[in-house]
């Protein structure tokens, strides 16, 4: 139920356990549980979490854009830091690859699938976010700022073009 409560643990120093109430963009956590999930005690997950449609997975990814990228854009302060950016970066190209495939898939393969298709002008930025991925320190000579918040300005643009 949309106002039920559920268990939540993220990544993050101090992170504990607690209980929230999941919103539409929840529906790719949820696929990806349903379809990916390691049994480990109990019935199957498939027993215990409804299918996931293509239709609710991009709607979650435009809730995804509108609750959480448009308002980085207004303030972007707070993703300033470049590990961060590259979360932000390969964020963004799963949710294009969902927007247009409507399944998820690692932000690896959609990076990827991001760089040979829909993002040529972003490809150096995709490949450098991986990178800080897989090091952990942002690999442009350059502040990634301003690229990172045009891509983040066409993917919004993007997702509305596919909207319509």
């Amino acid at each position: 139920p949309a106002d039920a409560l559920h268990p939540n643990l993220e990544r993050g120093r101090g992170e504990r356990l607690k209980m929230v109430q999941h919103h539409e963009s929840w529906v790719t956590h949820r696929h990806i549980l349903r379809e990916h999930g390691i049994t480990l005690f109990g019935p199957p997950i498939q027993t215990l979490v409804d299918p996931v449609t293509p239709a609710a997975l991009q709607l979650g990814m435009q809730v995804i854009l509108r609750r959480w990228v448009a308002p980085m854009l207004e303030n972007p302060v707070p993703s300033a830091n470049p590990g961060y950016q590259s979360y932000i970066v390969l964020s963004l190209c799963r949710i294009l690859y969902t927007l247009h495939h409507s399944t998820v898939v690692s932000k690896r393969v959609a990076a990827q699938w991001a760089m040979a298709t829909v993002a040529k002008p972003w490809e150096t930025l995709i490949a450098h976010a991986e990178q800080t991925r897989d090091s952990g320190e942002w690999a442009m000579q350059a502040d990634p700022m301003p690229d990172t918040l045009a891509f983040m300005r066409y993917v919004l643009e993007e997702s509305q073009s596919l909207e319509n």
